[in-house]
């Protein structure tokens, strides 16, 4: 949401990415393998997704469209649901996979 409205409102940022790194580190260590996949192929679609909207692109000289926003998320909008559903399945096999993700 921070990168969303920086472009938008053609400002700058600032995110500490630090607690999401450890948060990945933590759950890496009592996930059982399917959610680890998960967990590794999510932060590689948030990876090349920053790669696109943060690292890339500057929100005060070169904003990113809405338009470039969303289809830049699609990646990561997919894989979180694909983590969420095998956090599911690995918490109870009779769950059934979302076929939508939930908020942002």
């Amino acid at each position: 949401m921070e990168l969303r409205r920086a472009h938008g409102d053609r400002r700058g940022w600032d995110y500490d990415w630090g607690e999401w790194s450890a948060a990945l580190m933590r759950v890496s260590l009592v996930a059982p393998p399917e959610v680890a996949t998960e967990i590794d192929d999510f932060g590689r679609a948030i990876n090349s997704f920053l790669d696109q909207v943060a690292r890339g692109r500057d929100p005060l000289g070169d904003p990113v469209s809405p338009e470039e926003f969303e289809q830049a998320g699609q990646a990561p909008a997919e894989a979180q649901v694909r983590l969420v559903n095998a956090i599911r399945r690995s918490l109870s096999n009779d769950q059934e996979g979302l076929p939508f993700g939930i908020g942002g």
